[in-house]
């Protein structure tokens, strides 16, 4: 998905469901995982949620990750930080950590 579609796999368990019985032909997968909600694909529909609706979880990082928009990234930081009782104290630090952050451990 990420080196053949320049995709992101959301949801790896899903990813094991598919691969356990892949389609027949590159065509009907590209069909398939283009309108799958747990891969991002550009243009795709897993990849416009908004960073204020995912969980705070792995998966929603991951979502949002996808999106590769450090506004929306620094959203979904934010809510991070506010669930574990803290609060933002410089913006632009949070900016470059958004632009750089690769995974959900690294926020929490």
């Amino acid at each position: 998905v990420e080196e053949q579609l320049n995709g992101v796999v959301i949801d790896l368990v899903e990813l094991d469901a598919f691969a356990a019985s892949p389609p027949a032909s590159m065509y009907e997968m590209v069909s398939l995982l283009s309108g799958a909600a747990w891969v991002c694909i550009s243009g795709s529909a897993a990849c416009s949620p908004d960073s204020a609706n995912v969980p705070l979880t792995a998966s929603g990082f991951r979502i949002i990750h996808a999106q590769q928009n450090a506004t929306r990234m620094s959203g979904f930081i934010v809510r991070v930080v506010k669930h574990f009782g803290g609060r933002l104290i410089d913006a632009g630090i949070l900016r470059l950590f958004a632009k750089s952050v690769s995974s959900f451990e690294d926020v929490v």
